[in-house]
């Protein structure tokens, strides 16, 4: 964890102009990251995440989602 912390930020992504000009190359992954994850995330089914390296702000280096799941 400390080499993430010593090169980039790791950003909760809360709205879709966060997320604005996000292109991956994948339409599937595209779409998740414009419109899907925010859903997802007012359902509490999975929270979204991005992580900017020091280096270039302006580019993402990773974007995830977290499914949450509760009981069994």
């Amino acid at each position: 964890m400390s080499f993430l912390k010593e090169h980039g930020s790791l950003f909760s992504v809360n709205e879709p102009k966060e997320l604005e000009g996000f292109n991956c190359g994948d339409l599937d992954i595209d779409e998740f990251f414009a419109k899907d994850c925010f859903g997802f995330t007012k359902q509490l089914l999975g929270k979204t995440w991005e992580f900017l390296p020091n280096s270039v702000q302006s580019i993402s280096a990773v974007m995830f989602s977290i499914s949450l799941r509760y009981g069994s």
